[in-house]
């Protein structure tokens, strides 16, 4: 038997048919429940199933808050392709472009000319890692700009640069710092991360970025103002 989806944003939704006139009475018997377990979802001690819910979201959910996200492609080794939407505030998203080597490189993927990595900031002092590629070719000087791709030409794909099917990282603070530290090292020494030595930077602008959103260091030397 499939297992029944929550609904996260309950509480918001119960105050705001609250707000627009309802009562606990009115909504229990909309919702098919009876009134203690809309003093629960009120409180927020538990979540409704989407489909109890479902007659309130008709009436108000555009009245809901929504997270900002981004929505990224995936491609299976079959070609089918998927969605996946991440969301939470988009703290960093750089991209790198490839560069060739002296020697021989054997990439796992073809023909990748640049890769994006993009952070996510979510609840509970996590985020969400999002690693891309794209094939396409990259802009000359004629074109303008030959140091980044346009986003408008270049097919991304999301890949788990680890090899396995994670397709979306979820890391605290330190682990993701980690991840930014071990992606310096392979562009140094390693095969097909080597071509991407924009990768050099990742460590210090993941950690201004983190600064920036507030969080505390043990990495970050802090010197502050004098009084």
């Amino acid at each position: 038997m499939a297992k029944k989806r929550k609904y996260q944003k309950t509480k918001e939704l119960i105050g705001i048919a609250l707000r627009e006139g309802l009562t606990q009475e009115y909504i229990g018997n909309l919702c098919r429940v009876s009134q203690g377990q809309v003093s629960k979802w009120k409180s927020g001690t538990a979540f409704a199933n989407v489909d109890q819910v479902k007659p309130l979201l008709d009436r108000f959910g555009h009245l809901i808050r929504h997270s900002p996200f981004k929505v990224y492609q995936f491609q299976s080794e079959s070609g089918d392709m998927s969605f996946l939407k991440v969301e939470g505030r988009l703290l960093l998203r750089e991209k790198f472009k490839a560069i060739a080597q002296g020697g021989p490189v054997e990439p796992p993927m073809p023909a990748t000319t640049c890769i994006r990595i993009s952070i996510h900031r979510q609840n509970d002092g996590r985020y969400a890692l999002v690693f891309e590629r794209t094939t396409a070719p990259a802009p000359t000087k004629n074109s303008g700009n030959e140091i980044t791709l346009n986003d408008r030409h270049a097919e991304w794909i999301g890949f788990p640069p680890n090899g396995d099917d994670v397709r979306v990282q979820s890391v605290n603070d330190g682990q993701l710092m980690g991840v930014a530290k071990k992606l310096y090292k392979l562009s140094k020494q390693h095969k097909w991360w080597c071509q991407f030595q924009g990768l050099l930077a990742l460590p210090l602008m993941t950690a201004e970025a983190l600064s920036r959103q507030g969080v505390i260091l043990d990495v970050v030397e802090v010197i502050k103002l004098t009084e």
